[in-house]
């Protein structure tokens, strides 16, 4: 499992745990799993998956940067 939170600058919409992140990338969509090499990420318009084991959520984005490291997923989303 791997931490996961997604927020804007004035605040955060989720913070939780997840088997497996899908992320809109500049350059197509990015999967993440747990134990995932250390990358930053520049997102574009699309929708952010998010899925474990008891439930799946999606979120829009429009511009953002993802950091992946030591299983933690931080997402900042621009309004």
């Amino acid at each position: 499992m791997m931490q996961v939170i997604i927020r804007y600058i004035d605040r955060i919409v989720f913070d939780d745990y997840a088997n497996e992140v899908i992320l809109p990338g500049l350059h197509g969509k990015l999967g993440i799993k747990p134990n995932h090499a250390a990358i930053s990420v520049i997102l574009t318009t699309g929708e952010i998956h998010i899925k474990s084991e008891k439930k799946n959520k999606k979120f829009e984005a429009i511009e953002g940067i993802a950091q992946i490291s030591n299983n933690i997923v931080n997402i900042l989303l621009t309004d």
